[in-house]
């Protein structure tokens, strides 16, 4: 069994992290809204404590050179 160790800060009281990649954030919001998509987020929201994030792949502060600026 892996265990999770932090290196900095508290580590979230979590048990399961599910990343999943959009092309954009227009898509990500597609997903979200889509009616498709409705009952299955109504069972997640109903069943778990759970967290939705949209992070950006840009560098706001431009120190990290291989990112975009933000």
């Amino acid at each position: 069994m892996l265990s999770a160790r932090s290196t900095e800060g508290e580590l979230p009281d979590v048990t399961v992290i599910a990343l999943i990649e959009f092309p954009t954030v227009e898509a990500c919001k597609a997903f979200v809204n889509d009616p498709d998509y409705a009952p299955f987020a109504q069972a997640r929201q109903a069943g778990t404590e759970s967290n939705f994030y949209v992070i950006d792949d840009t560098d706001l502060a431009q120190g990290v050179p291989y990112l975009p600026p933000g």
